[in-house]
């Protein structure tokens, strides 16, 4: 299953909202801020690494799985450009 990075960015900001919102109360110190936008952005980028990981795991099936047909097309592609470019010489 792919991670869902939409959803674990909008709970980054809305933590950085609330997080923010203690701040401005005087409710945190600024040491306790920066520690906790610390842990977060360490959170947020672990998700962003899960979902390429799971990206690159889904192109590399893709590809694995097509092989042949993608071999095929480059060779039909290959052949076409061969073709218009012998054919706008002469």
């Amino acid at each position: 299953m792919l991670p869902d990075l939409f959803s674990a960015t909008q709970d980054y900001w809305q933590k950085l909202d609330r997080l923010e919102a203690r701040y401005q109360r005087g409710e945190l110190p600024i040491e306790a801020v920066d520690a906790e936008v610390k842990r977060l952005m360490t959170d947020l980028s672990a998700e962003r690494r899960r979902a390429l990981s799971a990206f690159g795991y889904v192109l590399r099936h893709w590809f694995t799985n097509n092989r042949q047909a993608i071999a095929s097309f480059s060779f039909i592609v290959l052949t076409i450009y061969a073709w218009f470019t012998v054919a706008s010489i002469a």
